[in-house]
């Protein structure tokens, strides 16, 4: 009897495309990838399957994503055999996804079902019910702004591709980790007294994907075009922004940054200890991540590195030089348990100082 053959779901076939290109040397390192929605219309699926497939190529060391640039090819690239690796023998300081389980799914699903009970199919149109403020009025209250200056989105780039629209040069601020501060300091915004910044915010880190907002300028207003959203992201919106006005992403947010509180502090704690010989390191106080800066790796050496680092099971992210900036290993904490982080940057460690004999 033949065997039963298993189809990988879609977002691993388009992985595995890609991973295949990449392989082959037709993406080489730190090519920028397709943006999401380029990448789905090319393949024929839909923003969520491109979105997962590179997830799963972060996850395992192959890509890297720069805030509002988009997703790049890695440098640090899995042994032959090791694409599909599991997880669980891994420390992985390269995943860029907050893990599932602190997701508040019965506060939300209380919002959810309030907006399906009160609004029903109304609920995923364009036509506004007076029974909750739209998602528009409630960011405004928060931001202290006028709704007119207030534009929803589902991501960052779809804010940025809006704006590029209309031609301007106001200074854009992008802000995905505001919401993960460590020491008590909340980081505002900084659009200025007379808001003369573009300001776009996305809840992906925090919450959920396919939620964000752009403010823009009081002489913007008005002249950015609205998105389209698609009834699913209406319906969304609506419920979260009642999980807003009624505080139940605060509350998530706080509970939040406990849990990523006590990551940050291991992992600083961690890198005084093994990495003060072999590197400097920044302690940014909020983000899910730190950079390590290797003080005797060069730009050429780095991707080794890293490739002897996964050898012991272990996964960092290397970004190379720009701007400037000498190369650096990215290590996240936003995917890694708590009692992992000390032993892989002792490993990381160990891997620096193999370098510098």
């Amino acid at each position: 009897m033949t065997g039963m053959i298993t189809m990988k779901p879609k977002y691993r076939q388009l992985a595995d495309a890609l991973l295949l290109k990449i392989e082959t040397g037709e993406l080489p390192p730190d090519t920028r990838l397709p943006p999401i929605r380029t990448l789905a219309k090319e393949h024929g699926v839909n923003n969520t399957t491109a979105v997962s497939a590179y997830k799963y190529l972060e996850n395992i060391g192959r890509a890297y994503s720069r805030m509002g640039s988009g997703t790049y090819v890695s440098k640090s690239l899995p042994q032959a055999g090791e694409t599909d690796y599991d997880p669980k023998d891994y420390i992985n300081f390269a995943g860029s996804e907050t893990d599932a389980e602190h997701f508040p799914a019965e506060a939300f699903a209380q919002c959810v079902d309030k907006v399906l009970k009160t609004q029903g199919k109304i609920a995923f149109t364009n036509i506004i019910s007076a029974d909750f403020p739209p998602l528009r009025d409630v960011l405004a209250d928060i931001n202290g702004v006028a709704p007119e200056r207030i534009i929803p989105l589902t991501d960052i780039q779809q804010g940025l591709d809006l704006i590029k629209g209309i031609g301007t040069k106001t200074r854009i601020e992008e802000d995905m980790y505001g919401d993960f501060y460590y020491d008590g300091v909340v980081r505002r915004p900084l659009r200025g007294a007379d808001g003369n910044v573009i300001y776009i915010k996305s809840y992906a880190k925090i919450f959920l994907p396919g939620l964000a907002y752009m403010v823009v300028p009081k002489d913007l207003a008005g002249k950015v075009a609205e998105p389209l959203h698609s009834p699913a992201a209406l319906f969304l919106q609506r419920a979260f922004g009642l999980f807003l006005r009624d505080g139940g992403f605060d509350e998530h947010a706080a509970n939040m940054r406990i849990v990523y509180g006590k990551r940050y502090r291991k992992l600083i704690a961690a890198a005084r200890v093994y990495l003060t010989d072999y590197a400097s390191f920044d302690e940014p106080k909020c983000g899910l991540a730190i950079k390590v800066y290797p003080k005797k790796v060069s730009e050429g050496e780095i991707d080794e590195l890293c490739r002897r680092i996964l050898r012991r099971k272990v996964i960092v992210s290397p970004i190379s030089s720009r701007r400037g900036e000498r190369p650096y290993l990215k290590v996240s904490f936003a995917s890694v348990q708590e009692e992992d982080i000390a032993g892989g940057i002792g490993i990381v460690a160990a891997a620096l100082a193999e370098g510098v004999r």
